[in-house]
């Protein structure tokens, strides 16, 4: 199930994925690398009644994750509304995720804590990640589209590293749900909104995203790590 956040979803978002020109110098950008070894990631996203309550329900709930072995890895809501929450975790296998959101006792304490409307869930492969300090950036950007060949996906979308360097867009996280490789999740690092936005308006980046394979309408979201 997916939640259609009106207040978050930004179409035109999702084109600061591609860029109009490549870096002269790879060797400067700070590139996803794939993730060795067990474990797949958890992405919850909601909408709750109201933050602090709901903030203080989770972390009172920590014993149930313990018991799953989920450990939560980041917390954050949307930038323009806080009453939107998403949660990244990791879990020691996709048996294991899967066993956790399907549990009654997660399914309870999600009413309790004033979760409300649908809830987009998925696991993910652990996928790629940068060596960027994630406390540099507070301010961070999800981004969610499908593609024809995720192999060459990747290939494009690294090679156009450097525009999106250019505008303070950093590449954090990349990956995709457990053996379904055409389902793109991104995550980046913003540090400037206001240029990211105007870069994502490009017509020239649209025509470079759909040459590289992205099909569908895209999906992006503006969050904020929570404090």
């Amino acid at each position: 199930m997916t939640h259609k956040f009106s207040l978050v979803h930004v179409l035109v978002v999702f084109v600061l994925v591609f860029v109009a020109a490549c870096s002269s110098d790879p060797t400067d950008h700070v590139y996803t690398v794939k993730n060795e070894g067990a474990g797949v990631v958890i992405v919850l996203g909601h909408e709750v009644s109201d933050f602090e309550t709901w903030q203080t329900g989770f972390e009172s709930r920590q014993g149930l994750r313990d018991n799953f072995g989920i450990v939560v890895e980041t917390i954050l809501h949307g930038e323009d509304d806080p009453e939107i929450v998403w949660i990244i975790a990791s879990a020691p296998s996709q048996e294991v995720a899967d066993s956790f959101l399907v549990d009654v006792g997660t399914a309870r304490t999600m009413e309790t804590d004033g979760v409300i409307g649908e809830v987009y869930s998925a696991v993910l492969d652990k996928g790629y990640t940068s060596s960027i300090d994630p406390a540099l950036y507070p301010e961070r950007l999800i981004v969610q589209h499908a593609v024809k060949d995720f192999d060459e996906w990747k290939q494009v979308f690294d090679g156009h590293i450097g525009s999106r360097e250019r505008t303070g867009v950093a590449d954090m996280f990349v990956s995709h749900p457990v053996g379904d490789s055409t389902d793109v999740h991104m995550m980046f690092g913003i540090s400037n909104p206001e240029e990211a936005i105007g870069y994502m308006s490009s017509d020239a980046l649209r025509i470079a995203m759909k040459l590289s394979g992205v099909e569908g309408e895209p999906r992006a979201y503006f969050v904020r790590v929570a404090q």
